[in-house]
């Protein structure tokens, strides 16, 4: 699969990753929780043109002056779920769930805590933090045939994805939205193309709030 290759040098250091990534140079970005006036005016910067799009969890700044609210702002990123709790019958008397759980060990958090404490690792870290945020898996893919629409739709605050964004502690209008054009001929704009685009990029990126590719 397609790779990106990061490297980064500072002073003392270099680390590099490789990792499968959205291209997102052919992608728009808006900044959903800096738009002020509402799913209206939202929706009315979009365009009324199919496309596939996804929505992303916004990084939020941690906080550098208290170790303990820095602590506690690392652990509810660590903390928040992937994916919203499934469950489903199996035979005639039991029910499954499954939930998404991210945790860090006892052991760890002691050490988190204590490195929290000083301001040097307060500082790096919510610089690793905030560019880790671009490496992210999207929450959720779709496709449209009107991003416009679509988009207004989710952004209803009893809309079936903001709910399940919700569950979680997520608020749908504070998070990025990114989104990509099909352009070209007719065979591009019917439904079932732009399904199969929308399969595609689901199956590859994996979003976690998507309750079925295609």
């Amino acid at each position: 699969s397609p790779k990106r290759w990061m490297m980064k040098m500072t002073p003392n250091r270099v680390w590099c990753a490789a990792y499968s990534y959205m291209d997102l140079s052919v992608y728009t970005q808006v900044d959903l929780a800096s738009i002020r006036g509402g799913v209206s005016v939202i929706s009315q910067r979009l365009p009324s043109a199919p496309g596939i799009y996804a929505f992303f969890r916004r990084a939020q700044p941690l906080s550098l002056d208290s170790p303990d609210q820095f602590f506690a702002d690392l652990m509810a990123l660590v903390e928040c779920p992937a994916a919203p709790r499934h469950t489903t019958t199996v035979g005639p008397l039991h029910n499954v769930s499954l939930e998404s759980r991210s945790s860090l060990s006892p052991r760890k958090r002691d050490k988190l805590r204590e490195l929290s404490s000083t301001s040097d690792f307060r500082v790096r870290i919510s610089q690793v933090v905030a560019a880790a945020s671009d490496l992210q898996s999207p929450l959720y893919v779709g496709k449209t045939v009107c991003i416009q629409d679509r988009i207004a739709q989710h952004l209803d605050p009893m809309s079936p994805l903001a709910s399940r964004l919700r569950e979680v502690g997520l608020e749908i209008t504070q998070c990025r939205l990114a989104y990509t054009l099909i352009e070209g001929g007719s065979e591009y704009f019917s439904n079932d193309t732009l399904t199969l685009i929308e399969e595609i990029v689901t199956r590859y990126l994996r979003p976690g709030f998507v309750l079925r590719a295609g």
